[in-house]
């Protein structure tokens, strides 16, 4: 991360935390992601598990990150072998996801698993909006579930969860998250994300933390090579 980022958050996203960002469709989110899941294995063996919701999964975007950061010559098409994909319809295949992931953290048997230090969710919202509009009985258990599975994992195998979330206008034109009041309890730290007026420039905001300033806010460039000051 940038060093002034990377000031920011205090030194990264915490393991044995859920962290949210948020913010509308094209802030920067899932860029903040491949960002984060390429410093993560550029150097290191560790790998990332990505939960894919929205269909913004980039293999070429990771690879083309990975390259401006490597250094010249190395090859880093193995790296993207650290990084898994799934696909999430709805929020019985997360939970079946969830599942299976708390099996195999358990097991240690397979490598990616032994290594495994960042969990992307991206996003949560389509998959637990639908659950408070009729379509499934009880929406709110639904988010208490799903709340329960993410802090036992992180608390108990050390990962760090990263949670994208939309947002929605209040009526005095604030935003804040999507999934109302409720959803506010889940993640332990949230980042609101905004882009600055059609620009590369990006905005991050400290909307929940224990460790930093509320409000306290940071720029950053999205380039060809990630994030950067």
């Amino acid at each position: 991360m940038p060093s002034r980022l990377n000031k920011f958050l205090s030194g990264g996203i915490y393991t044995g935390e859920v962290t949210e960002i948020h913010g509308m469709p094209g802030s920067g989110k899932t860029q903040f992601c491949f960002s984060l899941i390429s410093n993560l294995i550029l150097d290191t063996k560790n790998t990332a598990l990505y939960l894919d919701a929205n269909n913004s999964f980039v293999a070429k975007r990771i690879e083309e990150i990975l390259i401006k950061k490597s250094e010249a010559g190395q090859d880093v098409t193995d790296k993207l072998h650290n990084v898994k994909v799934k696909i999430m319809y709805d929020i019985y295949d997360l939970f079946d996801c969830l599942d299976i992931l708390k099996d195999e953290l358990y097991k240690q048997e397979k490598t990616f698993f032994r290594y495994l230090k960042l969990l992307v969710i991206d996003a949560v919202t389509p998959l637990l909006a639908p659950c408070f509009d009729g379509k499934y009985l009880d929406g709110l258990g639904l988010m208490n579930n799903l709340s329960q599975h993410l802090h036992a994992l992180c608390s108990e195998h050390k990962i760090s969860i990263l949670v994208c979330n939309n947002t929605v206008k209040r009526k005095n034109l604030s935003i804040q998250p999507a999934l109302g009041l409720n959803w506010k309890y889940v993640p332990s730290i949230s980042f609101c994300i905004e882009r600055l007026n059609g620009t590369s420039v990006h905005k991050i905001k400290v909307a929940k933390s224990c460790r930093c300033n509320l409000f306290e806010e940071v720029t950053f460039s999205i380039s060809k090579s990630g994030i950067t000051d």
